[in-house]
C-alpha cells in the first residue's frame, strides 16, 4: 500500500496575446506539485535494516519507474507545463553534510520525472545541498541531461509552451526562505522583461514549525514577488496544504 500522499495545484489561465484585437484567446495548464524526493537518506537505517533511499529503490524495482506518480500521471499528461519542487540532491556523492537528514536520489531517476510527464524542477530547498555544492551541480545536470528545465536559489529557468500556433515563454524564479527581499525583486523583474508569465517558487523555511498553514512573512513576500512582475506564487515545505490566494 502506498504512503505517500501529493497535493496537486493544477491552473489554467486564460492568455491572449500579440495578433490584435481579434486573437482568438488561449488557456494554458500548468500543474504543479509541492516536495518530491526520489530516493531517500542512506545514512539512517529503519528497525528493518534498511536505508529509506534502500526502501525507494527496492520499490521502483519491483514496481517500475512509473510507480510512484502513476496516479497523477494523467494529470501531468494532459497539461501544458508541470513543475515540481525537488527536495533531494540527484547525485551519487557521498560526501554529505554534516545534518539531521540528508536526501539522495539516482541520477538515472530524471526518468521517474520526464516518464511522468515533469518539465521543470524548484531547486531552491533546505535538501538541495545536502551532498554539497557538487551536489547541487551534479543535480542540475541531470536534469539538463534528461531535458527538464530547472531554477534554483540563484539561477532563473524558462520554459516555453507551442499551443494553438502561439509560443508562451514562462519564466520560473526559485527561493527558500529568508531571502534578500531585494535580490528576490531584482530576478522577478529580469524574467518579467523577456518572459510572457512568471513563476515564483518559494520553499518557506522561515520558522521550524512546519504544520502552521499561513504565516505573515510568506504572505508579505509572495506579494512582493506579485508586485515585483510575478503572475503566480506557488508554496511548498509546509506539511500541510495552505491556503490560496487571489491578489491582485
Amino acid at each position: 500500500m502506498k504512503r505517500w500522499m501529493l497535493y496537486l495545484l493544477v491552473l489554467a489561465l486564460g492568455l491572449n496575446w500579440g495578433a490584435g484585437a481579434g486573437a482568438a484567446a488561449m488557456t494554458l495548464t500548468l500543474s504543479a506539485a509541492g516536495d518530491v524526493v526520489l530516493g531517500g537518506d542512506p545514512e539512517v537505517k529503519s528497525a528493518l535494516g534498511r536505508s529509506s533511499e534502500e526502501t525507494f529503490a527496492a520499490l521502483i524495482a519491483q514496481y517500475g519507474p512509473g510507480y510512484p506518480f502513476e496516479n497523477v500521471r494523467s494529470y501531468f499528461a494532459a497539461d501544458d507545463v508541470t513543475i515540481v519542487n525537488l527536495e533531494c540532491a540527484m547525485t551519487n556523492r557521498d560526501q554529505a553534510r554534516n545534518k539531521s537528514h540528508v536526501l539522495r536520489a539516482k541520477p538515472q531517476y530524471a526518468a521517474i520525472l520526464t516518464g511522468a510527464g515533469v518539465e521543470v524542477c524548484n531547486l531552491a530547498n533546505n535538501h538541495s545541498r545536502d551532498f554539497g555544492d557538487k551536489g547541487l551541480k551534479n543535480t542540475r545536470t541531470n536534469l539538463t541531461r534528461a531535458g527538464i528545465r530547472w531554477c534554483d536559489g540563484s539561477n532563473n529557468g524558462t520554459y516555453t509552451v507551442k499551443k494553438d500556433g502561439q509560443s508562451v515563454k514562462i519564466g520560473f524564479a526559485g527561493f527558500q526562505t529568508p531571502t534578500s527581499l531585494s535580490k528576490m525583486r531584482t530576478r522577478i523583474k529580469a524574467l518579467s522583461r523577456k518572459c510572457d508569465l512568471v513563476v515564483a517558487s518559494f520553499h518557506w523555511c522561515d520558522t521550524k514549525e512546519w504544520t502552521q498553514r499561513i504565516y505573515p512573512s510568506d504572505r508579505r513576500m509572495a506579494r512582493a514577488a506579485i508586485a515585483a512582475g510575478a503572475d503566480l506564487v506557488l508554496g511548498h515545505h509546509r506539511h500541510v496544504p495552505a491556503g490560496v490566494e487571489m491578489y491582485k
